[in-house]
């Protein structure tokens, strides 16, 4: 896995929301606000059982999480943001709150 930038590294840390894009039975895209942090490099997210979204990826594991605004600054001739996707892991966890 490749390590994260800086710039990532800091948007994740810090209490900003992220959309959890994740597809549907049919294919749709389902999207989520959620809370993420990191846990080493790792990007992770806090989901109550059973909601669509952890449905979804016990069905497909393959998720986008775009973020954008002022956590960016904008290169050249683009607008800021950047986008993540990739495969995602479900993992029961005993506590409810956030490391």
């Amino acid at each position: 896995m490749a390590s994260l930038p800086d710039s990532a590294r800091a948007v994740l840390q810090s209490p900003a929301l992220a959309h959890l894009v994740t597809l549907n039975p049919d294919g749709s895209p389902q999207v989520t606000v959620v809370w993420v942090g990191l846990d080493a490099d790792e990007i992770v997210a806090a989901h109550l059982p059973e909601h669509r979204k952890v449905r979804n990826i016990r069905n497909d594991s393959r998720v986008g999480s775009p973020y954008s605004g002022r956590y960016f600054p904008a290169a050249s001739g683009s607008s800021p943001g950047c986008t993540y996707t990739g495969r995602s892991q479900l993992r029961a966890s005993s506590s409810a709150e956030p490391a």
